[in-house]
């Protein structure tokens, strides 16, 4: 499996560049997290849909970072989503976004583990990770720097 890096700094237009690339192309599958009408969401490449990525008020199960409460449901949705993709063997699969939550073992972090443990088949995976985190997230995955490739649409 190929490990390729999507870095940038904060709302450059990361996924907003994935989106307009996926569009065009076939074969990829994972999700995106396009922010909507200022809210963050999760898009499953695969099936099209959208699930609010953001705890409604009173939600029980929510993921803290900062000043965001991300719902655990809608990761859970997320993860489910990827599992089905990834049942068959994967062209190229990507994770939009893998940020603070993931270094804390939270949000997609058990998904990117399994992905890297090489526990499904997947040719190349694309990982998007703002700028600022990208050596926080490479010494906290163990990644070695070498392997990786940059990604640039």
């Amino acid at each position: 499996m190929q490990i390729h890096l999507f870095s940038q700094a904060i709302q450059t237009g990361k996924t907003t560049s994935l989106m307009h690339f996926v569009n065009k192309q076939q074969g990829c599958t994972g999700i995106l997290s396009p922010v909507i009408n200022g809210k963050r969401h999760f898009y499953s490449i695969s099936t099209g849909e959208y699930k609010l990525m953001e705890a409604s008020e009173g939600e029980n199960e929510q993921l803290e970072i900062g000043k965001y409460k991300f719902s655990q449901a809608a990761f859970d949705w997320a993860i489910q989503h990827c599992q089905q993709d990834l049942v068959a063997p994967q062209e190229l699969f990507i994770l939009d976004e893998i940020g603070p939550l993931e270094l804390r073992g939270e949000g997609l972090s058990d998904l990117l583990l399994q992905l890297l443990a090489k526990q499904y088949v997947v040719t190349n995976l694309l990982l998007v990770v703002r700028s600022s985190m990208l050596e926080s997230f490479v010494a906290h995955f163990g990644l070695d720097v070498g392997q990786l490739k940059t990604w640039k649409i």
